[in-house]
């Protein structure tokens, strides 16, 4: 879907560049020119629903990330997230209603990573409750007076040991599994660095991604980091052109070429954090000293940078 060929992401580029083009890219005042142009308007709301489309769409893959991908929709898509995104939500959700609007803007929003990981775990209970529930009424069923379950009933009563099993002797974290499933950022792997991936490859780049945001998914955030750092190093060498032997030599060899949010400063700190995992000192503070938030949202930012990282890839060594 992310081929530059594809219908949802050329709709996608075409409203959204004749949307800057209309409004001379001023995303901050596009609430105020939308109630003035119905044309406005329209647009900004047929935007808003191919870029849901093709946001449900990352939610609904199997991998959290896509390649190979239009540089040029990489570029686009970021810049609608951070610059456009709210404001085409404003309009589609409040336009009709613009008292309702400045009423909540009067109001002190909830923002900042606290608030987006609280949004993501209660989503997340609300989704690992039904399933609980699913099964204790499958439970319910296996009532000794009850015989239609039949032949079926030594299998359901089986599979119901076995999730006890796995949830409370081997601790699955189901609700956490869902939170960080839903916190986790999509990469969007641009044609360039995509050329350069080897499928069959277990240590190819998306082997090692997939398996980073795996590990970050199912509880493993040791795992996630020394990954990410793994990504980092052959990122910088094969794409970056940095050749020198230590991550600390590569970092600082090529910081002009980096993406403002793999900046220089981005990059030690997720090299930091790694030897922290990789090389632990007892004096130093550990990241087991923070709590379950503060830790998953730090995972976040760090595969935040390595998206970054991997997205601005200028595509081969120099």
């Amino acid at each position: 879907m992310r081929d530059k060929n594809s219908d949802e992401v050329q709709t996608f580029l075409a409203l959204f560049g004749k949307l800057k083009e209309w409004i001379d890219d001023r995303p901050t005042e596009l609430f105020n020119l939308a109630r003035e142009d119905d044309g406005v308007r329209d647009l900004s709301d047929r935007l808003y629903w191919v870029a849901q489309n093709l946001r449900e769409a990352e939610r609904r893959g199997t991998t959290q990330f896509a390649h190979p991908v239009d540089p040029n929709f990489v570029v686009a898509w970021r810049d609608y997230e951070s610059r456009f995104e709210e404001n085409v939500s404003d309009v589609m959700w409040f336009g009709t209603l613009p008292e309702l609007l400045q009423e909540l803007r009067g109001e002190e929003v909830p923002h900042g990573p606290a608030h987006i990981w609280d949004m993501a775990d209660s989503a997340a209970e609300t989704e690992a409750r039904t399933i609980e529930l699913a099964l204790n009424f499958a439970g319910d069923q296996l009532d000794p007076d009850r015989d239609f379950l039949g032949e079926f009933a030594d299998e359901l009563e089986d599979g119901l040991r076995a999730w006890r099993r796995l949830r409370q002797d081997w601790g699955f974290d189901l609700q956490g599994v869902f939170r960080r499933r839903q916190l986790v950022p999509f990469v969007l792997i641009p044609r360039q660095v995509a050329a350069r991936i080897t499928e069959t490859d277990r240590l190819s780049l998306a082997a090692r991604l997939k398996q980073a945001q795996d590990a970050f998914v199912f509880g493993v955030p040791w795992a996630a980091i020394a990954l990410m750092r793994s990504i980092t190093e052959t990122v910088l060498t094969d794409h970056y052109g940095a050749h020198q032997e230590e991550l600390i030599d590569k970092i600082d060899a090529i910081s002009s070429l980096l993406p403002r949010a793999a900046n220089r400063n981005a990059l030690h700190r997720l090299r930091s954090t790694a030897n922290t995992i990789l090389h632990p000192k007892p004096q130093a503070k550990t990241l087991r000293e923070q709590s379950v938030a503060e830790l998953e949202m730090e995972l976040v930012s760090l595969l935040g940078v390595v998206r970054a990282l991997i997205e601005g890839a200028p595509g081969k060594g120099r």
